[in-house]
């Protein structure tokens, strides 16, 4: 294979001295960052390497940003210590039962915690409990908690609540049942404050509180904002039942969710009250078409079949003909009549409804009404 080439001379004056200086960083363990010293008197920390062809300095930073220099504008460069290197320099000046032992133990724990030397400050920790056993920083460091008086790991106490039935809700053991206590108390306190914002002269912040009420989509929220419908402030009642809208059933059955059912009947009972504005009836008849269809339906068409009041028949006409499904037609055409006190009954208001939806008029033929569904059916569409 022959003799081979004979190595070309190190580089002479500065930059054999900084590839010298490199060497010796290179070989030394890693520990620290490298500090390239300027002659104009800046220093840049960070991995440093050289290129031997160049001669450029090229420094990483800790941010991935890299600077190069040229070799003559580099003084020297030196090794940082590392923290762990600080640490135990600083640790082996403490001396026990030295005056200021368990301050400056403290001092290096904080400094181990904030520089993730998470050994190291375990040491520490256990060193300054054999000063003092109840330091709270030191047994919370080593995983401590207080429980009943007493210091306990908290893997072991976790173990423990775990086998109980146990949850851990913002730092506390409870029940679940104690947890959505809790969340449904914080729920009602945060719309409770808003709704009150309402009250303001102030429009922007009325706007905001809409804003956030209207955002909501919190599953507790569907029957905090149903307490609201009878509030005595028009405006809070108002908004709690447009938010209403947004909690639309999950099911169009209403036996499936006897909570919506109930809230539809209130929303229902109180479109039906004689003293509410043009503005809250908007509001009503907007959640009853998107909250729950089918209930409101069955509500309305029951309240044609037994109301005598012509303006109660007309309301609940206005949401028969809002909440109507093509599916619910043929419901609507068989309560024109109805069996009772031992005959039948006609309803004129399911009667007016028919016409006023369709454009004919079959009288009180049931069969008639439904020969002319089957008939018409793909003509009309349910709303999107």
């Amino acid at each position: 294979m022959g003799t081979p080439p004979r190595q070309r001379a190190a580089p002479l004056g500065l930059l054999g001295a900084v590839v010298a200086v490199m060497d010796l960083v290179v070989c030394a363990p890693r520990l620290g960052a490298d500090v390239v010293h300027l002659k104009s008197g800046q220093s840049i920390e960070g991995e440093v390497s050289i290129d031997d062809r160049t001669g450029v300095v090229s420094v990483r930073k800790s941010s991935g940003v890299i600077l190069r220099f040229a070799g003559d504008r580099v003084e020297r460069i030196s090794r940082k210590k590392s923290a762990a290197e600080e640490l135990r320099e600083n640790l082996e000046k403490i001396r026990e039962g030295d005056e200021d032992e368990i301050e400056s133990l403290v001092k290096l724990a904080v400094f181990a915690r904030d520089k993730k030397l998470r050994d190291d400050l375990q040491r520490i920790c256990r060193r300054i409990l054999t000063i003092d056993p109840n330091h709270d920083l030191a047994r919370r460091e080593l995983g401590y908690v207080v429980f009943e008086n007493s210091w306990i790991l908290e893997s072991e106490l976790a173990r423990n609540h775990r086998e109980k039935g146990l949850i851990k809700f913002r730092g506390e053991w409870m029940t679940e049942a104690e947890k959505d206590r809790r969340q449904r108390q914080e729920l009602r306190e945060k719309i409770a404050n808003l709704l009150d914002s309402l009250a303001t002269d102030n429009r922007y912040v009325q706007e905001f509180a809409v804003r956030e009420l209207m955002a909501l989509r919190d599953p507790l929220g569907r029957e905090i904002f149903s307490s609201y419908i009878e509030d005595p402030r028009e405006l809070v009642r108002i908004v709690a039942v447009s938010v209403l809208a947004n909690y639309a059933s999950e099911t169009d059955r209403p036996e499936d969710d006897p909570e919506a059912r109930r809230i539809t009947a209130k929303l229902f009972q109180r479109l039906m009250d004689a003293d509410r504005s043009a503005k809250e009836q908007q509001a009503l008849t907007m959640s009853l078409r998107l909250f729950q269809p089918q209930e409101s339906f069955r509500l309305a068409l029951r309240r044609l079949q037994e109301s005598r009041a012509d303006w109660e028949r007309r309301r609940s006409g206005e949401v028969v003909r809002m909440t109507l499904r093509k599916a619910w037609v043929p419901a609507l055409c068989r309560g024109l009549v109805t069996a009772g006190g031992g005959g039948k009954r006609t309803h004129e208001g399911v009667r007016v409804t028919l016409r006023e939806i369709f454009g004919v008029d079959h009288g009180y033929d049931v069969d008639a009404w439904l020969r002319w569904w089957r008939a018409n059916e793909a003509r009309f569409r349910d709303e999107p």
